[in-house]
């Protein structure tokens, strides 16, 4: 995970502005707007889609990460090709071709129903990822759909943040039961505390 630090001083030059009385707050010593004296809080201010830090991945790396690409030519994994070619077919591949071209794209689409756009959202969020989380409404069933937009120049780290996740569901499902310790008390693979003493899983 990438780390940020939304609370330094200076306030970098975000062009954040103050939600009380739009003071721009870039270059201030303090988390209090000397406009109007209210104090800043930083993570509610800072919108979604600012862009506070550089992508962790190109799509230049090698080894390949684990971005859940597959060779055009034979459809092999990629990941942990040491060169630009694929490990099983010696095909040349360049990752970066496949990053959208438009400044925007809608993840939804490419990973369809397998995660929902609020978790992925929260995934984003919590690795700075810029994104947009649109709300909208069939005028002719009513019902609600989201559309989640992320900045391109992260496309790489929203596949590794994806894989990621897809991983800790397939641990998840792998993991067996477990036996309390302290009550002998039989629980789920995914609690983490026992259901019967609350007693810590080790």
């Amino acid at each position: 995970m990438m780390t940020v630090d939304i609370h330094q001083l200076p306030i970098p030059e975000w062009h954040l502005r103050c939600p009380n009385c739009d003071y721009l707050l870039n270059g201030l010593p303090s988390h209090r707007c000397p406009e109007c004296g209210d104090p800043l809080d930083m993570a509610n201010i800072i919108p979604s889609w600012l862009r506070l830090r550089d992508p962790s991945f190109t799509g230049e790396e090698l080894p390949l990460p684990d971005f859940g690409l597959y060779c055009n030519h034979c459809d092999a994994p990629l990941a942990g090709a040491n060169k630009q070619a694929c490990p099983s077919c010696h095909e040349p591949f360049e990752p970066r071709r496949s990053r959208p071209a438009k400044a925007w794209f809608v993840a939804n689409k490419i990973v369809k129903d397998e995660i929902a756009p609020q978790l992925l959202a929260m995934m984003l969020e919590r690795d700075f990822v810029p994104y947009t989380l649109e709300e909208k409404q069939n005028p002719v069933t009513g019902l609600l759909s989201w559309s989640l937009h992320v900045l391109s120049e992260f496309y790489f780290d929203f596949l590794w943040l994806v894989r990621c996740r897809r991983n800790e569901v397939v641990e998840a499902a792998v993991q067996p039961d477990w036996k309390c310790q302290s009550c002998d008390g039989d629980n789920p693979s995914n609690f983490e505390t026992c259901w019967k003493c609350s007693n810590s899983r080790t």
